[in-house]
């Protein structure tokens, strides 16, 4: 293990026995065979030692990560080698899911914003508070907020913040 904190752990639907974790100042590949696993350190390259919150496996096998910093950083996974691919946010990202067509972010900036698979951007919604949670069954997003909010939103997009289905509160 590691003495930093994990945000995040995804095994990886491409290669059998593999997972990835990310967290405070690290990004680890590990390798599960025979009831042994190795783990081997994302290195940090141009990008930086960077904290982690989310990370998916892209269809290629490739993990893309959302930062601290407000980046999406795809590390190959073969080489364990990052490259920066977008700053969609100002602050961090905090929620990243996969869709068809791209990929949804959340972050400290209170927005959401669709990629198509390109990363450019296709459409963004401002909240009132943090997006800290995203997921999506195809045709809809739910959304979670640090104020203890829950939204639908459509994944074609919405021009307006819809009412929230959950009401939170917070301090």
């Amino acid at each position: 293990g590691d003495v930093n904190k994990i945000y995040c752990i995804e095994w990886s639907s491409k290669t059998k026995g593999q997972l990835v974790t990310v967290g405070v100042k690290h990004v680890f590949f590990w390798t599960w065979t025979g009831g042994s696993i190795k783990r081997n350190r994302g290195l940090s390259g141009k990008v930086g030692i960077q904290t982690y919150f989310c990370h998916r496996f892209m269809d290629n096998g490739n993990v893309l990560l959302g930062s601290k910093k407000g980046q999406l950083v795809m590390y190959d996974a073969m080489t364990r080698t990052p490259k920066v691919v977008a700053k969609p946010h100002k602050g961090a990202v905090f929620a990243l899911v996969k869709v068809k067509g791209g990929y949804i972010t959340g972050g400290k900036d209170k927005f959401l914003r669709f990629f198509d698979n390109s990363f450019k951007e296709k459409w963004s919604l401002e909240f009132g508070s943090y997006v800290r949670s995203v997921n999506s069954d195809g045709t809809n997003i739910v959304v979670g907020t640090r104020n203890g909010e829950i939204y639908f939103v459509p994944e074609s997009g919405a021009s307006t913040v819809p009412e929230a289905v959950i009401a939170g509160h917070f301090e």
